[in-house]
């Protein structure tokens, strides 16, 4: 029994990237099991990150912290620029203001946690995205608020120092879990485990995004044309930051500009949903939920593109690692 468990969880890690998209189809067909995970919504954050630092090598994530420069350029790009790009563009493609108030603040949302696990199905550079995650939720307390206000004239009316404490314990937490699970384990077993330890990420990843799809099948039956809009704005926001910031990153080669992509598309909406949650427009709250969609879709969607890129670079990522 033990052994099959471990074949069926290192099959869905081989897949990883394709197995994503199975939570959110699984969320929407099945209204009442997504309000039943809401319990286990929190180490559907936690655990990915958790196993995200467990598979990358303690030598890669100290040399992509030393790269000062590089993660405040990515801090200031995913914090600053990208809110601005989208208020830019907001000034000419016209929106439902509920729609073009969440697409901004998504643009100012650091990457979410799952963010590293999906780089590392990737095989992109998975510290440097683990480093930007966690450099810009401890910063996005400070930036966010006159960002929202200079831009839109909007105020935040919750205490974001207190969710910046409780953010700082939540990756304490992983760094601390991963620590000894190293130790325990050992990262040469790790590594050869990689594709068990994938899946149980995909197993946790895909409990997070069930859950978020709590009450979305009914708008949908309700509002149609709304949710189709809301889908369509957040896949043009989240495909478009993919783009842009794989372009503008391109220097730092592929492996790279397309880590810091993943991490400028995924906004953490999660994370916007506590903040506005008490003071937002139930419109507003939705893209939260609708915008997680193309988040796990797009990865499965675009890896043949990312295994092309890599090889042309002439770093070609083992085929089973990049399912």
């Amino acid at each position: 029994m033990k052994k099959a468990v471990g074949i069926v969880f290192s099959q869905i890690g081989r897949y990883a990237s394709y197995s994503l998209p199975a939570g959110v189809l699984i969320g929407l067909i099945i209204p009442s099991l997504a309000e039943m995970v809401q319990p286990v919504m929190t180490p559907g954050l936690i655990i990915p990150l958790t196993l995200s630092l467990v598979r990358i090598h303690t030598g890669q994530l100290k040399h992509s912290a030393k790269r000062l420069k590089r993660i405040a350029l990515i801090s200031i790009w995913i914090l600053l620029i990208c809110p601005l790009i989208i208020f830019l563009t907001l000034k000419w493609v016209r929106l439902p203001d509920p729609i073009a108030m969440a697409t901004l603040i998504s643009a100012a949302a650091p990457p979410i946690t799952a963010c590293a696990a999906i780089a590392v199905f990737l095989h992109l550079d998975a510290a440097l995205v683990v480093v930007a995650t966690v450099v810009t939720m401890l910063l996005v307390p400070i930036t966010l608020p006159p960002i929202l206000f200079f831009l839109v004239g909007l105020e935040i009316e919750v205490h974001l120092w207190q969710l910046s404490l409780r953010l700082a314990g939540f990756i304490s937490t992983a760094f601390l879990a991963a620590f000894i699970l190293k130790k325990v384990v050992g990262q040469d077993r790790i590594d050869r485990q990689a594709h068990f330890f994938d899946g149980i990420s995909v197993l946790f990843i895909s409990l997070f995004i069930i859950g978020l799809m709590h009450g979305v099948t009914h708008l949908a039956f309700q509002n149609p044309w709304f949710v189709f809009q809301t889908f369509a704005a957040s896949t043009a926001l989240v495909l478009g930051f993919y783009v842009l910031t794989t372009i503008a990153f391109w220097r730092l080669g592929p492996r790279s500009a397309m880590a810091v992509a993943l991490a400028s598309g995924n906004g953490n909406m999660g994370l916007m949903y506590l903040v506005f949650s008490e003071q937002a427009a139930l419109e507003l709250l939705v893209f939260f939920a609708i915008g997680q969609i193309p988040m796990f879709f797009l990865p499965a969607i675009l890896t043949p593109l990312v295994v092309r890129l890599n090889t042309k670079s002439g770093r070609r990522p083992p085929i089973q690692s990049m399912r």
